[in-house]
This record gives C-alpha cells, structure tokens and sequence, in this order.
C-alpha cells in the first residue's frame, strides 16, 4: 500500500484518523516528549566556549593530514565537476 500520492494533507489527515481509530495520543516512551514550555528564551550560555584541545590528543600531524586530504579531496570533485561542465575532460572522463 503506498501513501505517496496522497500528499502532505492527505498524510496528515490519514494519520488524525488512524489515531483516532487506534486512541494512542501520546508518544512512544523514550521516543519523544511535549515540552513543558512553549514559549521561552533559548540558553546561550555555550556560545563562546570552545576548546582545541583534540590536537593535542590527535596529534598536530594527523589534525593536519586530515585537513589536507578532506580538502584535497573537495578541490578534485570541484575540479571534475566544473571540467566536466566545461567541456575539459577527454573521451575517458579524465582531464588532459
């Protein structure tokens, strides 16, 4: 049975049946909660705390290794998408 042609609306609806036929209203324990405020001001208390002591437990080079692959990585992917676009790569996919 599939429920993708109905939509969002149609989702919803389904669903406000089903729980009225079934009568579970409330969420799987564990799952989630209601909050017990609605409306209240967020906590900014961590803003600004921060700390860079994983390189000391990483190590500086591999910190630096990782770095370099992650962006060497993202250079090559931009660099083929963009030759692929551009009408760079050969016959092979490969650029010259």
């Amino acid at each position: 049975m599939r429920f993708a042609p109905l939509g969002i609306v149609g989702a919803t609806i389904f669903s406000i049946i089903a729980c009225s036929i079934t009568g579970t209203t409330q969420f799987a324990p564990g799952v989630a909660e209601v909050p017990s405020k609605w409306v209240g001001m967020r906590d900014f208390r961590r803003i600004g705390h921060f700390s860079c002591s994983f390189f000391s437990e990483l190590g500086v080079l591999t910190a630096v290794l990782a770095i370099m692959l992650a962006d060497f990585f993202e250079m090559m992917d931009t660099l083929i998408g963009d030759g692929s676009l551009a009408g760079y790569l050969d016959e092979n996919g490969e650029l010259p």
